[in-house]
């Protein structure tokens, strides 16, 4: 009897949570900027450590709306860089999370982030593609199919303390064999990151 009593219960349960998620998404969509920003802001402090919130949202589309106001010229730098911190902590979820990242297509979006002039973006772009690329599901080759990014990302090394870290991690992860050595190398990596170790 307690047990068809708790079914009920738990469904609720689910509805209230997938209809809060709901509310997070629909907030993307708010032709007001600055309520999307805020949408996005909230929903950023609603995923940390909350992998439930996580998957609920990409199964509610949040992702492809994120990333289209990332790459949209009209979206502030502020709103690009939350986007980044959001994507960046559903990445953080389990395995499935980066998968879902991975379909739409995250990767390409966040290295065109890389060519922004503002630090505070390209460091979110960075923390958040370390993320993807130090996942066992993500193929290191997605790091090397565009010729010019690996170049980038040494010219980015030097711009602060968190875009060395970032790199220096995607690098390690992403560098599995003698092709992969031999791209880094002949775009400077030892000359680059050598004297970090100092």
């Amino acid at each position: 009897m307690a047990c068809l009593l708790e079914t009920p219960i738990r469904m609720s349960v689910l509805s209230e949570v997938t209809a809060s998620s709901r509310h997070y998404v629909d907030r993307l969509f708010d032709p007001d900027p600055q309520k999307v920003l805020q949408g996005v802001i909230d929903m950023k402090n609603a995923v940390i450590g909350n992998n439930k919130q996580k998957a609920n949202l990409i199964v509610l589309g949040a992702v492809p709306r994120l990333l289209y106001l990332l790459q949209q010229e009209t979206s502030s730098t502020e709103l690009k860089t939350e986007c980044a911190v959001v994507l960046g902590s559903l990445a953080m979820g389990t395995e499935n999370n980066v998968k879902s990242l991975l379909d739409c297509h995250i990767i390409p979006a966040l290295l065109q982030g890389l060519l922004s002039p503002d630090l505070k973006f390209i460091e979110a772009c960075l923390r958040c593609l370390r993320t993807i690329f130090t996942s066992p599901v993500t193929p290191e080759e997605l790091l090397y199919t565009d010729a010019t990014v690996i170049p980038h990302l040494m010219a980015l090394l030097s711009r602060s303390r968190y875009t060395q870290e970032y790199i220096c991690q995607i690098f390690s992860h992403c560098c599995k064999g003698p092709d992969h050595q031999t791209i880094l190398f002949n775009h400077g990596a030892v000359q680059n990151i050598a004297h970090l170790l100092t």
